[in-house]
């Protein structure tokens, strides 16, 4: 069992999560998703991440792709679209960004694409930051 936690988790099937908490099982099943909140008293074991977590691909995709130039370029061109609805634009695929089968999942209990880190983040906009990098978690 791995407990992850950072910043901000992006479930996408609901708002951001500050200082949310994904349990997943060995396999990297999501077991549970947690709401503290707002307030993470750090438990044993967990592992807190400077930065957002956000699902991996459907397809397992190459995660990089989150932080991609055709995702900054689609941030660049709509910016009063939060980070938030953007992952959500894309994944319900009205973005065009990836092709057909190819988008993000969600973080929901049950979940098995993977979970994603993306840091540094910019959270006074709530967006990426120019040094995004992404990294596969699970």
């Amino acid at each position: 069992m791995r407990r992850l936690s950072a910043n901000y988790v992006f479930p996408l099937i609901q708002p951001p999560i500050r200082y949310g908490i994904v349990e997943t099982n060995n396999g990297g099943l999501v077991v549970s998703v947690i709401d503290p909140g707002g307030d993470l008293r750090e438990t044993s074991k967990m592992e807190f991440y400077n930065g957002v977590l956000v699902p991996g691909f459907t397809s397992g995709l190459d995660p990089r792709r989150l932080a991609g130039d055709q995702v900054r370029s689609l941030a660049r061109r709509y910016p009063r679209l939060t980070f938030h609805e953007l992952l959500q634009w894309i994944s319900s695929d009205g973005a065009g960004v990836f092709p057909p089968g190819d988008r993000p999942g969600s973080i929901e209990p049950g979940s098995s694409e993977g979970i994603i880190l993306i840091q540094p983040f910019d959270f006074a906009g709530m967006q990426l930051d120019p040094r995004s990098k992404v990294f596969k978690l699970v």
